[in-house]
């Protein structure tokens, strides 16, 4: 394991039951320890807009913003992210603008918010793809899937997504990759809070898995396994 700063990467779902959208909001703002958290969207410019986050957040007594990254300056850039207590990323078309987030210098002062401050950055399927050191992206628009390489906070090969038929077929190329891979199903969250390790779950019964590349590429149900867990 290694200490650093605070990730929550969801699989996906979290949507089709409005009791799960309010849990897992909840869920993020009782990781600031904060009354009145700044909570961040950070639209990536393609699918999901994510109104709905701003509103739910707004609505349980979050300060709220958007970070338009095609528009703001570079000074609003710094000023938005070192001020958010959480930056959530949503979903969508994971063609995720990495050159457009490296040009404004965002990737910049994501980094430093990761290493230097306690903030939670979040976001779902596409939008917790962009922590890891590599994202498997099953891209239905170009029928294939291919493997692409975000910010790399995260030293794993991620897969979301992962009791969806179509993202299924990860488990039998996890092994081609050098990174360790953890696939999450739609409705959960692993999170990474510093030197902790924690898995959240809508129902306690959606799966997180490790596929160890230490280990031959064995399966591991972290949901199951807390030394695994731990040891991440």
């Amino acid at each position: 394991g290694y200490k650093m700063g605070n990730v929550v990467a969801l699989g996906g779902g979290f949507d089709i039951e409005s009791a799960h959208r309010w849990k897992l909001a909840q869920y993020l703002d009782s990781l600031t320890k904060k009354e009145h958290p700044n909570f961040l969207l950070l639209p990536s410019g393609f699918g999901t807009y994510g109104e709905a986050e701003l509103e739910r957040h707004f609505a349980l007594g979050c300060d709220v913003d958007v970070l338009l990254i095609s528009r703001d300056s570079e000074q609003e850039v710094a000023r938005k992210i070192r001020r958010a207590d959480i930056i959530y990323m949503p979903g969508g078309n994971s063609t995720i603008p990495i050159a457009m987030f490296r040009k404004r210098e965002c990737d910049k002062y994501l980094r430093e918010a990761w290493e230097e401050t306690e903030t939670v950055l979040s976001g779902k399927c596409a939008g917790a793809m962009f922590w890891f050191e590599e994202s498997y992206d099953n891209d239905a628009a170009f029928d294939g899937f291919e493997f692409i390489h975000p910010l790399g906070f995260i030293p794993y090969c991620m897969c979301p997504h992962f009791d969806s038929p179509e993202w299924m077929p990860f488990e039998n190329i996890a092994h081609t990759r050098k990174l360790s891979s953890i696939a999450i199903d739609n409705g959960a969250a692993i999170c990474f809070l510093g030197d902790k390790r924690e898995i959240f779950t809508v129902s306690g019964k959606e799966k997180v898995y490790l596929f160890d590349a230490k280990q031959n590429y064995r399966k591991i149900d972290l949901t199951q396994d807390a030394a695994a867990l731990a040891a991440l």
